[in-house]
C-alpha cells in the first residue's frame, strides 16, 4: 500500500484521549516518529511488553505482544506474502475466514490428510478430472475389488435354496428335445 502526504503526520501521543489502545499510566512508553511517517511505540506493563507500529495516519499496521505464554503477532496489512522454500505451521487449531474467494494451487499434489473430512455448500460440489477415484488406497482398491468379484459371482450363480422365498421350486430348463 502506498500513501504519500503533503506533510508529515505527528504522532499522537499516547496518553492523549482519543489515541487507540492508550496504555495505562503505569506502563513506560518508548515512540519514535520513522522516516516513512509511521510510528513505533514500545512500552511494558503489568500484561506484558508490546511493540507497536502504526501507520502515518495512526492505524496499528504491527503489534508484537511478549505475554507470560510466549509472543503475539497482529497484522494488519493490505497484503501479506510469504516467500520462502518451505513454511511449516504446527498449531493446535488453524482457521482461515476470507468474505470473498480461497484459493489453493500447485504444479504438483495436493494432499489432505484428517482422522475425518467434510465439505459443505449452499451450492454444487465439482470435481473435475480424467478420473474421480474414490477408496483408491492400496487397502481400498482391494476390498472393492474383492467386492466387485463377489458380486460377479452372485450374479452367475443363482443362490442355495432359491425359490424358496416366494414358496415353490425353480428348476433349471429341461433341454430341448427333438421330434
Amino acid at each position: 500500500m502506498s500513501l504519500t502526504l503533503a506533510s508529515p503526520t505527528p504522532l499522537l501521543s499516547p496518553d492523549a484521549p482519543d489515541a487507540p489502545d492508550a496504555p495505562d499510566e503505569r506502563s513506560p512508553v518508548l515512540a519514535r516518529q520513522l522516516q516513512s511517517g509511521r510510528s513505533l511505540m514500545m512500552r511494558a506493563g503489568s500484561e506484558g511488553e508490546e511493540l507497536e507500529i502504526r501507520s502515518p495516519l495512526g492505524e496499528l499496521e504491527l503489534r508484537i505482544t511478549l505475554t507470560a505464554a510466549g509472543p503475539v503477532v497482529s497484522l494488519c496489512a493490505a497484503r501479506l506474502e510469504l516467500l520462502a522454500p518451505a513454511v511449516d505451521i504446527r498449531c493446535d487449531t488453524f482457521q482461515v475466514h476470507a468474505t470473498s474467494n480461497i484459493s489453493l494451487e500447485s504444479d504438483g499434489e495436493v494432499r489432505v490428510h484428517a482422522d475425518e473430512l467434510r465439505a459443505v455448500t449452499e451450492q454444487d460440489i465439482h470435481l473435475n478430472g480424467a478420473f474421480v477415484r474414490i477408496n483408491c488406497t492400496p487397502e481400498g482398491t482391494e476390498a472393492a475389488m474383492l467386492e466387485v468379484a463377489a458380486l460377479a459371482l452372485l450374479a452367475e450363480a443363482p443362490p442355495e435354496n432359491a425359490g424358496e422365498a416366494c414358496g415353490h421350486h425353480h428348476h433349471a430348463p429341461a433341454e430341448p428335445t427333438r421330434p
